[in-house]
């Protein structure tokens, strides 16, 4: 594993083997400088064999197992715990990244910014502007003040609770939509015919 990579994208998958892959292919046909990503994705135990590992070039991609039945919330901060970039970007196996060099438009961004204290968040193509759907935030904080990515929840809500963090505590000040940087998010709502054993649970 590659250490100081500037970008940390994590998630946890179940039962969807292509659609991860779709996503690393996406991430690759899009990034500017694969070199300074790497991708941390959970797996659960019972569901690992479900998914044949593959080499993806220069991407440094990275496979963790856990135990089955966790919060989602859980399962984000262990994601977390197990990344190396100062940058961390929460993903989901729904989604596909779109914009070319999205990287480097996103680490300008946070270069420009006059704190480490930042939550930004892609064009998802459905919450857009309203929901932090794929929240970026500095390591450091998340690993500071763990309570960020609360381990209560199950599975939706998540990005709710973050951004109500930053507009309570922080005034919205340090919060940006990165409107030209989009990561749609694939989801069953977008398209019914998407839905599955995943999404049902």
């Amino acid at each position: 594993m590659r250490n100081n990579l500037a970008i940390s994208i994590v998630l946890p998958s179940r039962g969807r083997p292509e659609r991860l892959y779709k996503l690393l292919e996406s991430i690759i046909s899009t990034a500017d400088d694969l070199t300074r990503i790497e991708v941390v994705v959970l797996l659960d135990r019972d569901d690992e064999k479900n998914y044949h590992r593959r080499e993806f070039g220069e991407l440094s991609c990275n496979f963790f197992i856990g135990d089955p039945g966790r919060t989602m919330g859980d399962l984000n901060y262990d994601c977390v715990a197990k990344a190396n970039g100062d940058v961390i970007f929460f993903s989901n196996d729904d989604a596909v990244f779109m914009t070319p060099k999205w990287d480097t438009l996103l680490l300008s961004e946070i270069s420009a910014l006059p704190s480490s204290i930042y939550l930004m968040y892609p064009n998802d193509m459905f919450k857009g502007e309203k929901l932090c759907t794929f929240p970026i935030m500095n390591r450091k904080l998340l690993v500071d003040y763990p309570e960020i990515i609360s381990r209560r929840y199950l599975g939706a809500f998540i990005d709710m609770h973050i951004m109500d963090i930053f507009k309570a505590y922080l005034l919205g000040r340090h919060i940006k939509y990165l409107h030209s940087i989009v990561c749609e998010h694939q989801h069953y709502r977008t398209n019914n015919a998407l839905i599955d054993a995943t999404y049902t649970k």
